[in-house]
């Protein structure tokens, strides 16, 4: 049997409790995935995976400000908050003693670069602060999608 149906299966779920705002659902698939699958990966992967929880974190966050839920912001922080922003000032730090960049994202010299997630914003870890911080705001950003630090995210290209 191909793996490739089943990671197409698994990605449409994910997508699926992030347009439905399922916040518990995505967090209980997102367990089960790490417990199951990501755990067991070489520590070599360890970033990816990261890069793709933020992403998906980030997606969420996104899309339920594109759909006017607040509320759902909100909960998100205050279920990922402490957690979120322990982890990015941890990686944030690290990076920082070893010069490489550790924001969440796969930025660089591609081409696709809003579709990566790269941001040359100052809220991006210039000062001191983690790639996080700025997000922690969103949900009092009066529009977003025209704001310098979240356009990106909120382009159809990063989106789909």
């Amino acid at each position: 049997m191909s793996t490739l149906p089943q990671v197409e299966r698994v990605s449409s779920e994910l997508i699926a409790l992030v347009t439905a705002h399922d916040l518990s659902g995505l967090v209980a698939l997102w367990d089960f995935l790490n417990s199951r699958f990501f755990s067991h990966l070489d520590a070599g992967y360890a970033a990816t995976v990261s890069a793709l929880k933020t992403r998906l974190d980030r997606l969420f966050l996104v899309h339920a400000v594109k759909s006017d839920r607040l509320d759902m912001v909100h909960a998100f922080f205050a279920l990922h908050g402490a957690e979120i922003h322990a982890r990015s000032r941890s990686e944030h730090l690290m990076a920082a003693n070893d010069g490489s960049s550790s924001n969440g994202e796969l930025g660089g010299s591609s081409s696709s670069g809003v579709l990566l997630g790269s941001s040359s914003s100052s809220w991006s870890g210039g000062g001191g602060l983690s790639p996080w911080s700025a997000w922690f705001a969103l949900p009092y950003v009066a529009d977003p999608a025209n704001d310098p630090t979240f356009a990106a995210y909120f382009s159809t290209q990063w989106v789909s």
